[in-house]
């Protein structure tokens, strides 16, 4: 995981070849998704792309599909109001602010001005890797207590918030 925070990441997700075992394709396409850096751009990853093909030269770099990384900042009423609600329910918890390696649609919120963040309090975990491996998993799921906290600081969040 903190590779993946730390620099851009290359995974081959589709490729499509030939249609039959004994005759060369005449092409041959490779879908890659690339998790790009906050600042780098899709010009700047057609270069990556490159200095890694550096000797291979017949080939084309399309992109599909691109979004620049998006932030919300921890400095007001609502991060501040997050943070207090957790608190009293976890007088040891602690708001850190961090990068995701996946994409989330509250990019699509900020892109219009609005605050957003991924808040998902749960309770204490004894493993991250136990946890991580429930992620998008085959059998992904949270604990009954990690509900029933979450709910709990989320509702402490409205009270606060909205009163």
């Amino acid at each position: 995981m903190a590779g993946a925070i730390l620099r851009n990441t290359f995974v081959p997700t589709v490729v499509q070849g030939g249609q039959k075992t004994n005759v060369i394709p005449s092409e041959c396409s490779c879908q890659v998704d690339c998790r790009i850096l906050p600042g780098v751009s899709p010009q700047m990853i057609q270069a990556e792309v490159k200095n890694l093909l550096w000797d291979i030269t017949n080939y084309e770099v399309e992109v599909l599909q691109t979004t620049p990384a998006s932030e919300s900042p921890a400095d007001n009423t609502l991060y501040r109001t997050l943070e207090e609600s957790l608190k009293k329910l976890d007088s040891k918890a602690k708001m850190i602010p961090t990068m995701q390696t996946g994409a989330t649609d509250s990019r699509l919120f900020r892109n219009h001005g609005t605050i957003a963040y991924g808040f998902q309090p749960m309770a204490p975990v004894d493993s991250l890797s136990e946890y991580l491996s429930r992620v998008h998993g085959h059998d992904e799921r949270i604990s009954a207590d990690s509900l029933l906290f979450g709910s709990q600081v989320l509702y402490q969040v409205l009270k606060d918030f909205c009163s």
